[in-house]
């Protein structure tokens, strides 16, 4: 037979105090409301205190039948009168529909966190997809460079630019006019940008056009680099259904 219970390690493991009273707690409650009378009876003896001891310090739902008894009484004796009967009636009502509107909105904020998940997911495929032939700007490289000329100009380029004339011909006349620690950052991204990882990139493309020839007029380095960053742009915001 145990004459001790160390519950020291139960405590501290479920934040809750825990102690053999707790136990001793929820036989009682379970003995004395059990539907077969000898287990009712047997609980005074098994626990080794009176019917009334039970009763008074060991059952827990002991508030059940006084409840019941003044619902009961309050119904067939018809104390509530119609004003207070309303009154609980809106009441009821109103907590249903705060109920209904704190589902809705933890279901959009739910929908919302998986959207973000879904987002976050998609740009970091983005950042890890190397360079190819349908891949000629980085990620990494054109976010870069549209967070410069946000600080430098507050355009924003992924709402803004659209891939024609006007925006290439801004692009890289702001390039090369900014002063100071951001335009040097610019340049610096601008030339990286036209290199690529050596084989693939705006260099790349340029190449291939001087010797294929398809175009009548001859474009240069600052042409290529604008154009295949604003196909990038293009690229993002169709991945992430966003207009520009």
């Amino acid at each position: 037979m145990l004459k001790i219970l160390d519950l020291d390690k139960v405590s501290k493991e479920i934040g809750v105090k825990v102690t053999s009273y707790c136990f001793r707690r929820h036989l009682a409650t379970w003995a004395l409301s059990h539907k077969l009378a000898e287990i009712r009876r047997a609980e005074s003896d098994a626990l080794n205190h009176t019917r009334y001891v039970a009763y008074d310090a060991y059952v827990q739902n002991k508030q059940i039948n006084p409840q019941v008894l003044v619902q009961r009484y309050a119904q067939e004796e018809n104390i509530f009168t119609s004003p207070i009967k309303e009154g609980i009636v809106k009441s009821k009502k109103a907590a249903e529909v705060e109920m209904l509107e704190n589902k809705e909105e933890r279901e959009l904020q739910e929908r919302k966190f998986d959207e973000l998940q879904q987002n976050a997911l998609k740009r970091l495929k983005l950042e890890k997809k190397s360079l190819g032939p349908y891949t000629r700007v980085r990620e990494s490289d054109r976010s870069k460079f549209c967070e410069l000329l946000r600080r430098s100009t507050n355009v924003n380029l992924e709402h803004d630019a659209k891939n024609n004339k006007k925006w290439r011909k801004w692009i890289i006349r702001h390039v090369f006019t900014v002063e100071g620690t951001i335009g040097e950052e610019l340049r610096q991204l601008w030339l990286q940008i036209y290199r690529g990882d050596l084989r693939y990139g705006p260099r790349d493309v340029m190449k291939k056009a001087f010797e294929e020839k398809k175009n009548k007029s001859i474009k240069y380095r600052n042409y290529w680099i604008a154009k295949l960053l604003l196909a990038s742009l293009e690229k993002y915001v169709k991945v992430f259904n966003t207009s520009v």
